[in-house]
């Protein structure tokens, strides 16, 4: 039991949790993970290289076994309670996610789905799931699971071969390591959203942890003097990550090599000599406390703080630290009532069979438990109830063929009482597209079409860009159907449709470019439409020969419409429509009988000027502006004739979209009409 590696492990957790408290000046705290992955990685290479210098095998079974001891009593426990405070405090459309994320945790795939929901441009302002800091254990778990088995087949190997089993495992390794660190700067550049999440850009911080087991010979000739250098060095690079990255720094790429060599070094360091200054300051008593129950404590810190959040949300420093407090109580009562009696019980230490049999029955609990919360969840209905008008509800006359508003319409803002759909159920309110699966994510440049309306038709409408005209897709198809259009869908997570360097908070968005491109190539080339209909939400952009962002996405809008003309397919630009800055469907969950303190002031969407400014350059394109009857008057309401209006962030929910197919086809059929017209002249 090293004293500095036992502290290295409270500096770890305790950097994270500085920073899921908000704890001012830790901005880099995230970081604690990545230290966390390197100690993992040596010391679990560490028992692997033992055993087969014992025995010349590794036994999986036991190796398996003395995981589950080790992990699941506290992962399964810390599931457990999560899901069930989950039903008692989280609003119903909390509870879906946290059934599926419970579920992905038991299995230790979580990384996974967070990094899909990640890319997903659904959970625009989302809020964070009581157990996505379970990621990093997946990592490490998967980790567990293939390393062993690699190290397996290089001990074969070297034995068949008649060579140095230590060296074709080092070899293996380092090979996967060098991989690794490789892919995480390229995938961290492209896709910072899911690099941040998946393993392949994590294992290499785990490899190097394992590559040191090679070098420890080496590392044990240090002398005192580099020795204590390198440990004061490798401490100081880990407290610098804290203090001085941020969020606003790609990671992991090649930016996290700072604590990731920094942990290396103090480990290399203690090989050599256990009582450096920096070893005899990790190994205080206070520092061993915190690293023997830095595993729970890194469990349980999150949830309490995700449910004092929705308890007694805007709680200030004072009362995130005493939620800290109250973790590391929990996190010792874990280790002393729990994890310890598991995993140092003699009957599961001397059979592999048993401990993964009670293993196994702990993951069914915590799985149970998903269960029971997805069973909790609201469903969504098919169809519109015939009291939720929505948008009908503003028409002076609903079966007129140009739809126009009343003239007073504060009768069709509904103030209280019935909504469809339940507020609960808004985030689950999208175009089928999306179940479809038919909308490209970020990570992906892959062109992905799918048709609707009158799928029979040759006269094909091209629905083209990010969520925002995606969320059309419910009155187009109705359109589609009646005018005897196919509705075939070009959309990509918050990727506009232009000729531009887009960027997403700043940062190239790259295989938005390649989609792009793509996109065009099939509209011109291959599927040639009669027109194409798109919109866009707010997004930056680069461009050679623009000054600022706005104009490099109107000189891209112009390009890239200009380039279609030119094949003679006319381009149709659908108003953004306002953001309302908070999450609506929440405001009117908490207040059922007051709908209006959940309004807010008509507004411009924010890709609408420069949608429109690229209209007025593009002879032969076309605006269509339907904010009128999402904004009728001098506020936005949450709720029209009955119908729920927003759901994630600024996205409408496709109920009400459904209910505007009138007003839509009244205006973009004589629309089309025209754009055709010109774009054949």
């Amino acid at each position: 039991m090293r004293g500095d590696i036992e502290g290295l492990r409270a500096v770890a957790v305790l950097m994270v949790l500085a920073y899921h408290a908000r704890l001012p000046g830790v901005s880099g705290g995230f970081a604690g993970v990545d230290v966390f992955f390197v100690i993992s990685g040596f010391l679990i290479t560490s028992l692997l290289v033992r055993e087969v210098k014992h025995s010349g095998r590794i036994s999986l079974a036991r190796f398996y076994a003395r995981r589950a001891r080790r992990l699941l009593p506290a992962a399964t426990v810390v599931l457990v309670v999560t899901g069930l405070t989950g039903l008692a405090v989280l609003p119903a459309e909390a509870l879906g996610p946290l059934a599926k994320n419970i579920l992905a945790s038991t299995f230790y795939v979580v990384n996974w789905s967070l990094a899909a929901q990640s890319v997903d441009y659904l959970a625009e302002d989302a809020s964070a799931s009581a157990v996505q800091h379970y990621w990093s254990l997946s990592v490490e778990e998967q980790f567990y699971v293939v390393w062993p088995l690699l190290m397996v087949a290089a001990v074969w190997v070297a034995v068949r071969r008649r060579g140095n089993p230590y060296r074709w495992m080092a070899w293996v390794l380092g090979g996967i390591t060098a991989a690794s660190l490789a892919w995480s700067v390229v995938a961290t550049h492209q896709s910072p959203g899911t690099a941040y999440f998946v393993s392949t850009t994590r294992v290499w911080e785990l490899g190097f942890g394992a590559l040191l087991v090679f070098g420890v010979t080496v590392a044990r000739r240090l002398p005192r003097s580099a020795a204590e250098g390198l440990a004061a060095i490798g401490l100081g690079v880990i407290v610098a990550s804290a203090l001085f990255i941020s969020t606003a720094t790609p990671w992991p790429g090649s930016v996290a090599l700072l604590p990731v060599v920094g942990t290396t070094a103090v480990i290399a360091a203690g090989c050599a000599y256990s009582n450096t200054m920096t070893a005899r300051v990790l190994g205080l008593a206070p520092m061993r406390f915190i690293g023997g129950i830095s595993y729970s404590l890194y469990l349980w810190h999150w949830p309490l703080l995700v449910f004092m959040d929705e308890v007694r949300p805007g709680t200030g420093l004072r009362g995130r630290i005493a939620v800290m407090a109250l973790a590391v109580a929990l996190a010792y009562a874990t280790k002393v009532l729990i994890e310890d009696p598991i995993r140092f019980r003699r009957s599961l230490a001397a059979s592999p069979a048993k401990a993964l049999t009670w293993g196994a029955l702990g993951m069914a609990s915590s799985a149970s438990v998903a269960a029971v919360v997805l069973v909790a969840t609201p469903t969504l209905d098919n169809s519109l109830p015939s009291w939720a008008q929505g948008a009908r509800a503003l028409m002076a006359d609903p079966s007129a063929q140009s739809p126009e508003l009343k003239a007073d319409v504060s009768d069709a803002l509904s103030r209280g009482g019935q909504v469809y759909p339940e507020p609960e159920l808004a985030p689950k309110d999208v175009p089928k597209l999306y179940t479809d699966e038919c909308q490209s994510q970020m990570d992906s440049a892959e062109v992905l079409a799918c048709d609707y309306g009158d799928t029979n038709s040759d006269q094909v409408v091209a629905v083209v860009g990010d969520s925002k005209i995606g969320q059309w897709l419910p009155a187009l198809d109705v359109i589609g159907q009646q005018e005897g259009w196919l509705i075939r869908t070009y959309t990509k997570s918050a990727c506009v449709f232009a000729d531009a360097d887009i960027t997403v908070d700043g940062k190239p968005y790259e295989t938005c470019s390649q989609w792009n491109e793509s996109v065009t190539r099939e509209l011109i080339d291959e599927r040639r439409p009669m027109v194409v209909v798109t919109s866009a939400g707010s997004t930056g952009a680069r461009r050679e020969g623009s000054d600022d962002g706005s104009e490099a996405l109107i000189a891209g809008y112009s390009a890239r419409w200009s380039e279609l003309q030119d094949s003679g397919i006319g381009v149709i630009a659908m108003a953004d429509n306002a953001h309302p800055g908070s999450q609506v469907y929440t405001c009117v969950a908490e207040h059922p009988d007051d709908f209006g303190a959940c309004a807010f002031p008509t507004g411009e969407g924010r890709g609408t000027q420069a949608l429109l400014a690229a209209v007025d350059e593009v002879p032969g394109s076309a605006f269509i502006d339907l904010t009128e009857w999402l904004c009728p008057g001098q506020e936005c309401p949450a709720v029209i004739g009955n119908v729920l209006v927003y759901r994630q962030g600024s996205h409408v929910t496709a109920s009400y979209i459904e209910t505007l197919a009138p007003v839509l086809r009244a205006a973009l059929v004589p629309t089309t009409e025209s754009v055709v017209a010109s774009s054949s002249r």
